[in-house]
């Protein structure tokens, strides 16, 4: 008698956990973004829109965080300070 190792068992129970645990992270992250967002009306009117996507294939978990622009700028600003012709300057 002997003992066999299910590798292919273990291998999907850790990506089935791993797909539930980086969902929460992701949702964790839109919230915080959303929360951080100083102008919802940023952009003339467009709302900010972060999401994101998880997919699995086979033994490969591919996620995806997305942002729009308007949310980038009010995060990360436009570039304005970097130019030599500004009043901070």
């Amino acid at each position: 008698m002997s003992l066999k190792f299910n590798i292919k068992g273990l291998t999907n129970e850790i990506l089935n956990k791993l797909e539930i645990e980086l969902s929460n992270a992701f949702e964790t992250w839109k919230q915080e973004v959303l929360s951080k967002v100083r102008h919802n009306y940023f952009g003339g009117g467009i709302n900010p829109q972060v999401e994101y996507q998880l997919k699995r294939e086979t033994n490969i978990i591919i996620a995806y965080l997305k942002a729009n622009s308007y949310v980038l700028a009010d995060s990360y600003g436009t570039g304005s300070f970097m130019l030599t012709n500004s009043p901070r300057f």
